[in-house]
């Protein structure tokens, strides 16, 4: 698997530059992320009760799991199905799939003071 770590890009002085990406978009990004890792737990808690057959108090918000299941053509899968030579003929065939992660990261001081300075 192929990772690419793109850093923010140097515009020519001609070009438009987009408008600056502010500190305080940044706080919130991470604020919000961090608040879908405590909604994460949070769900895997209530999921657990309901399995466990756990109530739920009396109220205008009830919860139910609603299951559905699809197939996935995972490689160890197909693998194990066609054949490893077959398998790589078929993924020459196909186009990657890209995937973008915004990653929102603290600076240390020692870089702060070097950026400054």
């Amino acid at each position: 698997m192929s990772s690419i770590v793109k850093e923010p890009a140097a515009s020519a002085a001609t070009e438009v530059r987009p408008e600056p990406i502010t500190q305080a978009m940044l706080e919130e990004c991470q604020a919000l992320i961090q608040a879908t890792a405590r909604r994460v737990a949070l769900r895997q808690q209530i999921v657990d009760r309901l399995d466990a057959g756990a109530t739920i108090d009396d109220g205008r918000l009830t919860a139910l799991i609603h299951e559905h299941s699809d197939h996935r053509f995972t490689y160890h899968k197909l693998v194990a199905l066609l054949g490893e030579v077959r398998v790589a003929e078929l993924k020459l065939q196909v186009e990657p799939t890209l995937n973008r992660q915004l990653v929102v990261l603290a600076v240390s001081e020692e870089e702060l003071d070097n950026r400054a300075g």
